[in-house]
Protein backbone atom coordinates (compact mmCIF):
# COMPACT_ATOMS: atom_id res chain seq x y z
CA UNK A 1 0.00 0.00 0.00
CA UNK A 2 1.32 3.42 -1.25
CA UNK A 3 2.70 5.80 1.79
CA UNK A 4 -0.29 8.32 2.97
CA UNK A 5 1.68 11.99 2.44
CA UNK A 6 0.34 13.29 6.01
CA UNK A 7 1.35 16.98 5.00
CA UNK A 8 -1.31 16.84 2.40
CA UNK A 9 -3.96 15.71 4.41
CA UNK A 10 -3.07 18.41 6.27
CA UNK A 11 -3.25 21.25 3.77
CA UNK A 12 -6.98 19.14 2.95
CA UNK A 13 -8.12 18.90 6.11
CA UNK A 14 -6.97 22.70 6.58
CA UNK A 15 -8.56 23.68 3.17
CA UNK A 16 -11.95 22.03 4.09
CA UNK A 17 -12.38 23.28 7.76
CA UNK A 18 -11.53 26.61 6.37
CA UNK A 19 -14.38 26.36 3.57
CA UNK A 20 -16.72 25.11 6.24
CA UNK A 21 -16.90 28.01 8.85
CA UNK A 22 -20.01 30.09 9.48
CA UNK A 23 -18.45 33.05 7.26
CA UNK A 24 -18.25 30.76 4.11
CA UNK A 25 -20.12 27.77 3.31
CA UNK A 26 -21.97 27.09 7.04
CA UNK A 27 -21.34 23.69 7.49
CA UNK A 28 -20.61 23.56 11.55
CA UNK A 29 -20.56 26.29 13.76
CA UNK A 30 -16.82 27.90 13.68
CA UNK A 31 -16.74 31.36 12.71
CA UNK A 32 -13.45 32.32 11.33
CA UNK A 33 -11.63 30.65 13.76
CA UNK A 34 -9.29 29.49 11.27
CA UNK A 35 -9.48 33.36 9.27
CA UNK A 36 -7.57 36.32 10.52
CA UNK A 37 -9.69 37.26 13.36
CA UNK A 38 -8.90 33.62 15.02
CA UNK A 39 -5.66 34.57 14.53
CA UNK A 40 -5.60 37.66 16.57
CA UNK A 41 -8.01 36.04 19.24
CA UNK A 42 -6.06 32.65 19.80
CA UNK A 43 -2.71 34.61 19.10
CA UNK A 44 -3.51 35.89 22.52
CA UNK A 45 -3.51 33.20 24.93
CA UNK A 46 -1.52 30.83 22.23
CA UNK A 47 1.08 32.86 21.19
CA UNK A 48 3.62 29.80 20.13
CA UNK A 49 0.48 27.22 19.21
CA UNK A 50 -1.98 29.25 17.96
CA UNK A 51 -1.58 27.91 14.47
CA UNK A 52 -2.21 24.36 15.99
CA UNK A 53 -4.80 25.57 18.57
CA UNK A 54 -7.22 26.56 16.01
CA UNK A 55 -6.45 23.69 13.46
CA UNK A 56 -7.35 20.92 16.20
CA UNK A 57 -10.30 22.91 17.26
CA UNK A 58 -12.11 22.99 13.52
CA UNK A 59 -11.19 19.61 13.27
CA UNK A 60 -12.47 18.58 16.35
CA UNK A 61 -16.04 20.34 15.31
CA UNK A 62 -15.66 19.39 12.02
CA UNK A 63 -15.25 15.61 12.56
CA UNK A 64 -19.13 15.80 15.37
CA UNK A 65 -21.11 17.36 12.69
CA UNK A 66 -19.87 15.33 10.36
CA UNK A 67 -20.49 12.38 12.27
CA UNK A 68 -24.16 14.33 13.06
CA UNK A 69 -24.36 14.20 9.56
CA UNK A 70 -23.19 11.49 8.09
CA UNK A 71 -22.00 8.31 10.22
CA UNK A 72 -22.87 4.89 8.67
CA UNK A 73 -21.09 2.28 9.85
CA UNK A 74 -17.43 1.79 8.82
CA UNK A 75 -17.40 4.88 7.11
CA UNK A 76 -14.44 6.99 6.18
CA UNK A 77 -14.34 10.56 6.12
CA UNK A 78 -11.88 13.17 5.97
CA UNK A 79 -12.49 13.39 9.83
CA UNK A 80 -12.42 10.11 10.57
CA UNK A 81 -10.13 7.97 9.06
CA UNK A 82 -8.98 4.47 9.88
CA UNK A 83 -7.08 4.28 13.37
CA UNK A 84 -3.77 3.14 11.37
CA UNK A 85 -3.85 6.51 9.43
CA UNK A 86 -5.23 8.84 12.49
CA UNK A 87 -2.36 7.57 14.88
CA UNK A 88 0.43 8.23 12.25
CA UNK A 89 -1.41 11.84 11.37
CA UNK A 90 -1.19 12.14 15.40
CA UNK A 91 2.40 11.32 15.50
CA UNK A 92 3.21 13.63 12.91
CA UNK A 93 0.93 16.12 14.21
CA UNK A 94 3.59 15.85 17.17
CA UNK A 95 6.55 16.53 15.38
CA UNK A 96 5.17 19.64 13.69
CA UNK A 97 4.44 21.13 16.83
CA UNK A 98 7.92 20.17 18.16
CA UNK A 99 9.55 21.43 14.70
CA UNK A 100 7.41 24.66 15.41
CA UNK A 101 9.04 25.45 18.72
CA UNK A 102 12.62 24.49 17.68
CA UNK A 103 12.09 26.97 14.70
CA UNK A 104 10.75 29.74 17.45
CA UNK A 105 13.51 28.61 20.13
CA UNK A 106 16.25 29.89 17.26
CA UNK A 107 14.80 32.19 15.42
CA UNK A 108 15.53 34.52 18.99
CA UNK A 109 18.82 33.67 19.48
Amino acid sequence: MEQLDLKHLLQLRLLVARCGEMDNAQWWNTQGVLGKHGRAVYARSFPKTHVFVRARLVFAVARARCRERFDPPASITLWTLPAEIEDDFNTQWESWLEEKQTRDVKGKK
